[in-house]
């Protein structure tokens, strides 16, 4: 059961602290618990209490001016009165709500594209509603966890070469050097066009500190995509032949996330110098407004991945994206039996910004 008894708004301003309203927000609760059920379950590990939780959302009062004005909410887990977890998320989980909020404010001609915002985040008790009517029907939603496989995780990392700092707060995510070689391999192929393949494996858990760790064990081509020089969209033929896949292969493999190319040398502008092409927002690893939909649409869980294969003038760049509080970040990653450094460089979010003479956007 959830409860949720607030609603939440959005209050923005101009940079010159000029009011532009308030904004009431709907916003899809589905990421926040999934994450907040993940991740208690990563710490407590009693599945079959936490399925059986009741989650409570609630805002997180701002200290100086108090609610309605909050910094953030907290989903909380409870059992028979037992707190199982606890999981708090910043307003920053609200920056896309505020963006297209402000989108509307640009086209009233309120805001000027472009031009700097900033919001408030506000929480209101929700109207009581009134009585169920007898039709009504109840959904009642059930958590399912992922089975879990028993690994020596110090051993895995012994044997892995970190690449973009991994974080200790995240879970841990293994990826064999074959596969990168694979996936690199399929962006050469791939020439100026996007190609994508799903990640598959298991999620790996030390019997002694029981952390929990993402090991990928192998890829999936998607054959049957629908390719471009700046998209891709998986078909349904694509998950057929993902599940024929894991029935053959007899492991008891799940999907973990999935990948894809950035073709960024043939994206940028041919004419532009040597010097200019090494500094194009399109050779350097980012997660597009595209990447970020397809992946929240299909790749909803807090443990599923993205691994992007950048293709520039210097060779493939690999960079990692994943869940972090409902929120799409980069993230750092282990490359399992390496022995070479591989190249690590700042992954980001959003789409880039480039010359306007470059002949295409990217997605």
């Amino acid at each position: 059961m959830i409860e949720n008894p607030f609603t939440y708004a959005l209050e923005l301003f101009s940079g010159a602290n000029r009011s532009l309203g308030q904004f009431a927000t709907d916003p899809h609760w589905g990421s926040v618990v999934e994450w907040a059920r993940f991740e208690a379950w990563r710490r407590a590990g009693d599945a079959a209490r936490i399925g059986e939780a009741k989650v409570n959302i609630e805002p997180v009062a701002d200290g100086t001016a108090g609610l309605p004005y909050a910094t953030g909410f907290k989903v909380r887990l409870t059992h028979r009165r037992t707190t199982l977890g606890e999981s708090v998320f910043s307003q920053t989980w609200f920056d896309q709500l505020a963006r297209d909020a402000s989108a509307t404010r640009v086209a009233q001609g309120e805001l000027k594209a472009g031009e700097t915002f900033y919001f408030k985040l506000l929480a209101y008790p929700r109207p009581v509603d009134a009585p169920a009517k007898a039709s009504t029907i109840e959904v009642v939603e059930i958590w399912q966890p992922i089975p879990l496989k028993m690994s020596d995780l110090q051993s895995l990392t012994a044997q892995a070469t970190p690449v973009d700092d991994p974080h200790p707060d995240d879970v841990p995510v293994f990826i064999p050097h074959h596969v990168i070689e694979e996936t690199a391999t399929m962006t050469e192929k791939a020439g100026a066009n996007e190609t994508g393949s799903i990640l598959i494996g298991h999620l790996r858990c030390d019997p002694g500190t029981r952390q929990i760790a993402v090991v990928v064990t192998a890829i999936i081509p998607a054959k049957h995509v629908e390719a471009s020089r700046d998209s891709l969209t998986f078909t349904a033929q694509t998950w057929s032949d993902v599940d024929a896949a894991l029935t053959l292969r007899q492991s008891d493999e799940i999907i973990l996330g999935w990948a894809h190319s950035h073709p960024g040398k043939f994206w940028c502008n041919p004419q532009c110098s040597a010097e200019r092409r090494r500094e194009c927002a399109y050779m350097k690893p980012f997660f597009s407004a595209h990447d970020r939909t397809l992946h929240e649409t299909v790749f909803s869980k807090p443990f599923h991945i993205a691994l992007v294969v950048t293709n520039t003038d210097v060779g493939m760049i690999h960079s990692l994206y994943g869940w972090q509080r409902a929120l799409i970040h980069p993230r750092g990653f282990h490359i399992l039996n390496s022995n070479r450094p591989s190249t690590a460089v700042a992954a980001k979010t959003g789409d880039p910004t480039h010359e306007k003479t470059c002949p295409i956007t990217a997605s």
